[in-house]
């Protein structure tokens, strides 16, 4: 009866965390694609013109470039947006042409570091919750 008073307090505090995890995350992408600027420049005509990133997918993603890099220190390599090329009206030439979104990939790393740091305080915080409990159920003997 114990063991399972005790799995069910680690289960219902690491599906609490998890919830408020994906929610922090989605409203963190949510207000990332609101307040982000795409800066385009159109294939036909060469106009450069800005764009919010929340109008983006509504105008049909032809295709995005990613490549692999190598971070400095860290022995691993991520996955970068080189180049995103979507159609959308030129406000100069008036076609809906391929337009090139020059700083995708700055924005796709201001992203990735606010991530970083949103997950950071969360694990920490899901890892000392289960050692409190841990630490209770040997107090209290149910392990």
């Amino acid at each position: 009866m114990a063991r399972s008073v005790f799995s069910a307090l680690c289960f219902a505090w690491v599906a609490v965390n998890g919830v408020s995890m994906a929610r922090s995350f989605f409203g963190l992408y949510r207000t990332a694609i609101e307040q982000e600027t795409a800066h385009c420049v159109c294939t036909v005509c060469g106009t450069a013109f800005d764009m919010r990133f929340s109008e983006l997918p509504k105008m049909n993603l032809r295709k995005t470039m990613t490549r692999r890099v190598q971070v400095p220190g860290a022995g691993q390599s991520v996955t970068r947006v080189m180049e995103q090329t979507s159609r959308c009206p030129c406000p100069s030439c008036g076609t809906r042409q391929p337009c090139n979104v020059v700083n995708a990939g700055e924005v796709s790393d201001a992203y990735r570091k606010k991530c970083y740091a949103l997950i950071v305080p969360r694990v920490i915080i899901l890892i000392v919750g289960v050692v409190v409990l841990d630490f209770m159920a040997s107090i209290f003997g149910w392990s």
